[in-house]
């Protein structure tokens, strides 16, 4: 009866210790919203070490609690971020390349999960309308394709950044992974026509000679505007190439997945925001720049090794031709780093004196999944 007792006793210990811890959670999440986008970063690592040890807890377990903190403060200042530029609308409004269905509001959504926010969406018919949005406070965030893991960077995201007045909040990798998007009743063995943009037919070339060799293409506009014409058909001889997470929109459920003859296919979708966004410590950021330099011997490799010498890892350069100035060129970079870290300060007084101009176009929570 005794140990009983006993036992009971540190359970309700436990749970009002839980419950405390829990409590203090909620306060510090008020904190960090009150501090919005670019509050500070908490407590540092080496402080984190020295609390581990005064009170003998686990160096690993100590580590692994705050890395799911800080990442919890990134997107609550995110949030932070497209409340204020919403003017606190509950559901904050987000452009993108439409219609919902497309690879693009796959990204939107994908964000929403990451972020804990409810976007509202704003459907674009070009990029350009979705970098103006942001700009004019239409929308709060914006979603643009940056590159391709297979086909590389788009180049018209590249001249948009550099001229815009945006900034780069955020980053997530969507899967290009196409199913046969069918309605009710309907299977692999019934169809005879085929919807949808010509990049999946040839991104599917292989399953769709072995499997389907005689049914016909149909080419649309997009992925999106292939699955409405799916459903609005309704026939059970009719189906999309496309994501099977953007056909749930228009009520069509996959026949067959991951079509790809390339499975390991990501578009890397940029969020953009009015302002910048303060990355937590404890959290992998990524820095973005542009700069141009004079045409002179040596002039791209002191930049780069402004970076090297201070061990910044640069995992992107890319030249793009600067329109009204004919046969000069801007540089792009992506950096694995903190733009608030010393090392990527010391890095950026130095590049102000070697370029002739260099804007960063954010510095924001890497998506390293």
């Amino acid at each position: 009866m005794e140990k009983e007792t006993q036992k009971n006793m540190t359970a309700d210990t436990e749970k009002k210790i839980d419950e405390e811890i829990l409590r203090l959670l909620s306060e510090r999440e008020k904190i960090v919203m009150n501090a919005g986008a670019s509050g500070s970063s908490g407590s540092t690592e080496e402080e984190r070490r020295r609390a581990a040890e005064e009170y003998g807890l686990s160096q690993h377990m100590v580590s692994g609690l705050f890395r799911l903190i800080a990442e919890n403060d990134a997107s609550l200042r995110q949030y932070s971020l497209f409340r204020r530029a919403s003017e606190g609308k509950s559901e904050i409004p987000a452009s993108f390349l439409g219609p919902m269905g497309t690879y693009s509001s796959e990204a939107l959504v994908m964000m929403e999960e990451k972020c804990a926010v409810k976007f509202s969406p704003v459907s674009c018919s070009s990029f350009r309308e979705i970098v103006d949005n942001v700009e004019s406070g239409i929308t709060a965030a914006g979603f643009l394709p940056m590159e391709n893991s297979n086909s590389g960077s788009i180049n018209d995201v590249l001249d948009l950044l550099r001229t815009g007045k945006v900034m780069i909040t955020g980053e997530v990798h969507v899967p290009i992974n196409h199913s046969l998007l069918v309605t009710e009743g309907a299977d692999e063995g019934t169809i005879t026509d085929i919807y949808s943009h010509y990049q999946p037919f040839e991104q599917c070339s292989r399953y769709l000679a072995a499997r389907l060799p005689e049914a016909r293409h149909h080419f649309c506009s997009s992925t999106a505007a292939a699955m409405e014409e799916v459903a609005k058909l309704a026939s059970t001889h009719a189906a999309a190439l496309g994501g099977e997470r953007g056909g749930r929109f228009y009520g069509l459920h996959a026949a067959a997945r991951s079509l790809a003859n390339n499975p390991n296919n990501f578009t890397r979708f940029l969020m953009i925001g009015p302002s910048e966004v303060r990355v937590p410590s404890g959290v992998q950021a990524k820095t973005t720049m542009i700069f141009t330099i004079d045409n002179v011997p040596g002039a791209l490799v002191k930049v780069l090794l402004a970076l090297s010498e201070r061990k910044i890892n640069m995992i992107k350069l890319q030249s793009r031709p600067i329109p009204e100035r004919p046969f000069e060129e801007f540089f792009y970079v992506d950096m694995m780093a903190d733009i608030n870290s010393a090392a990527m300060q010391e890095a950026l007084g130095e590049i102000r004196k070697l370029t002739l101009d260099y804007k960063v176009l954010g510095s924001y929570p890497a998506d390293v999944e």
